[in-house]
């Protein structure tokens, strides 16, 4: 997917800020779905993004075992790929956790929500989209999406535009659409036993009583095999009501802990894609535990 194509037009008193489109699949990656490597593996992920070293990568076939091949060239200089010609080359994907990553933040829509505690899983998708320097405008299986990259990882970045107790609408078509396979899709999301901005990195876990997430994983058929980044936004004080709660705006204190966790959870997302729930992931989980202390 040339990135060119998802280019936002300026706005002006004539051309105001334009809505997200509703998503077209390009020519490569019906040509994708066609080809023989991606038709016969058995978990694959269709989509592609722009590497730091400025070629385009597209991913053809990859398993859990983390098998690929990908079809590189730099924009405007690689013919159409798919078929695949005899000069066009074939490299096996380098060794590593994931060679294609679908991250997704789970949230409230509409702006009225934009700032509240049980949105902190789509202010992380933005600190993403802002570092990685992803556009985000394109709308996907009920998602608000945009494809990239983290290293030569493509990324596939995404805000569920559902209310949170409905993600799954979202997350679950939109997991099955890219056929990305469920260890490599991370979700996003608030967490109330966590300390307000403390955050924390799991390769599975159960949903904890959240709805949202509750509401994923009968989308993913009841499946808890995928990665998920919380981040704490800290309990409700006295009896004030949880709903009440989680629809709050932070506190000026809350916000630069916040703030801060955004920032970091860009850093944990960075580590995960490119080295996997290793040393890294377990330091910063234990970092973030005793960040507070």
């Amino acid at each position: 997917m040339n990135p060119k194509s998802l280019q936002e037009p300026q706005p002006s008193a004539k051309n105001p800020s334009p809505s997200p489109q509703p998503f077209k699949e390009p020519q490569r990656l019906q040509c994708l779905r066609r080809h023989s490597l991606f038709r016969n593996s058995h978990h694959r992920c269709s989509f592609g993004g722009d590497s730091h070293s400025g070629k385009f990568i597209t991913w053809g076939s990859t398993d859990d075992l983390g098998q690929s091949y990908v079809t590189s060239g730099k924009h405007g200089e690689t013919p159409e790929p798919f078929p695949l010609l005899p000069e066009v080359s074939i490299v096996k994907a380098a060794a590593g956790w994931a060679h294609c990553v679908s991250v997704t933040g789970l949230g409230n829509l509409g702006s009225k929500y934009h700032g509240t505690r049980h949105n902190v899983g789509f202010e992380v998708i933005n600190s993403i989209s802002k570092a990685q320097g992803i556009r985000m405008n394109t709308i996907q299986s009920m998602a608000l999406i945009g494809i990239g990259s983290i290293g030569d990882v493509p990324i596939l970045l995404a805000k569920a535009q559902t209310y949170m107790n409905f993600s799954g609408e979202s997350a679950g078509p939109l997991a099955t659409y890219y056929q990305v396979s469920l260890r490599h899709i991370l979700l996003v999301y608030d967490e109330m036993s966590l300390p307000n901005g403390v955050l924390r990195l799991q390769p599975k876990g159960g949903h904890g009583y959240h709805n949202g997430l509750k509401n994923v994983m009968g989308y993913l058929d009841g499946s808890r095999e995928f990665p998920w980044l919380s981040i704490g936004i800290g309990n409700p004080p006295g009896n004030m009501d949880v709903k009440a709660f989680l629809l709050q705006k932070f506190s000026l204190v809350e916000r630069k802990q916040i703030d801060t966790s955004l920032e970091q959870g860009v850093e944990a997302v960075r580590t995960l894609v490119l080295n996997g729930f290793n040393n890294h992931v377990y330091r910063f989980n234990l970092g973030q535990k005793y960040k507070y202390h």
